[in-house]
């Protein structure tokens, strides 16, 4: 389907791509990584013992900036940069924030400062692009451009597991160096073709994105226009939909904004809409951008416009409680 030389299956979605970063990326090397990156991610930067950088979310310049100060450093201090592993980390969909990374911007960046790219599309495969090829596809560049590209299976493909496609180097690279490939046991094969099966129903039936990208594109505009106590934290349309409360509380106040956001999930759930709430909140110290406690709704093709006006009334109703 994405028209690589191979991959490489991995029993756990998680797994995968805390297993191919430290196989890559060494004590020494270097992973530049947005901030918000999902915790599968966090474990393969921290397991892999190198030394890294966090640029603001989706902040090209921020990133640029960053490149380039160690671009200097490299040329203050005569450094041969062939003796160190560089790396960009991204996701394709962000799942702690429910918005698209600006792949051409990223992909120009590492060719222009020497790069490689490790890209995380287990949200992104099979929610963006006309056919679900992912963020590539909706930003229309070469899969080839991307090193390293992590899917997983629990996702789009119903099932468990995850995969990491490529080059054939790249693949078989991590037959010896995956950790989570080597000292696992492997999938179990019903898994396997379960996804296989799902890979062929998204394949045969390109409608479904589109029916996908309606339904999104519907109840983001919904809540936009009729919950006023709460609001999305991404502006473009996406599968992941964020919401926090519109008037956030002081950070001292992060408790009381979590109860009240737990509160706003257990009227919904109460009510027939399922929601996921996060109480926990973050202040990153490398750029003090603040992710606050918040709610999350994730759009399927099997919603109907009567069940997403239920999800928006809901909301609606659990905002003012």
């Amino acid at each position: 389907m994405l028209c690589v030389q191979e991959a490489i299956s991995y029993s756990d979605g998680a797994s995968a791509v805390s297993s191919a970063i430290p196989a890559f990326s060494k004590k020494g090397d270097l992973l530049i990584a947005d901030e918000a990156v999902s915790e599968p991610i966090l474990t393969g930067l921290n397991l892999s013992r190198s030394t890294v950088l966090f640029f603001r979310h989706n902040d090209m310049d921020h990133l640029r900036s960053i490149l380039q100060s160690i671009a200097n450093d490299d040329k203050r201090l005569k450094r041969d940069t062939s003796q160190q592993r560089r790396f960009i980390v991204a996701e394709g969909l962000y799942r702690n924030t429910g918005d698209i990374c600006p792949l051409p911007d990223i992909l120009a960046l590492k060719e222009e400062f020497f790069y490689r790219l490790i890209l995380d599309e287990s949200v992104s495969f099979g929610a963006l692009g006309r056919t679900g090829r992912g963020v590539t596809e909706h930003f229309g560049v070469r899969v080839s451009d991307v090193e390293v590209l992590l899917l997983a299976m629990d996702t789009a493909l119903a099932s468990v597991g995850g995969v990491c496609i490529g080059s054939r180097e790249i693949v078989d690279h991590q037959r010896l160096s995956g950790a989570g490939y080597c000292f696992s046991a492997s999938a179990p094969p019903f898994l396997s073709a379960a996804a296989c099966q799902a890979l062929k129903i998204i394949e045969d039936n390109p409608a479904l994105l589109e029916v996908l990208h309606a339904n999104t594109g519907y109840l983001h505009k919904s809540i936009v226009e009729k919950v006023d106590g709460l609001r999305l934290r991404c502006s473009t349309p996406t599968p992941i939909m964020t919401l926090t409360l519109s008037t956030p509380l002081p950070l001292e106040s992060l408790d009381d904004e979590a109860a009240k956001i737990i509160d706003i999930a257990n009227y919904c759930v109460a009510h027939g809409v399922g929601i996921v709430a996060s109480k926990f909140s973050m202040l990153n110290s490398t750029s003090g951008m603040k992710y606050r406690p918040s709610l999350t709704l994730c759009v399927s093709t099997k919603l109907t416009s009567a069940q997403m006006d239920h999800v928006v009334a809901t909301l609606v109703a659990a905002s003012k409680i």
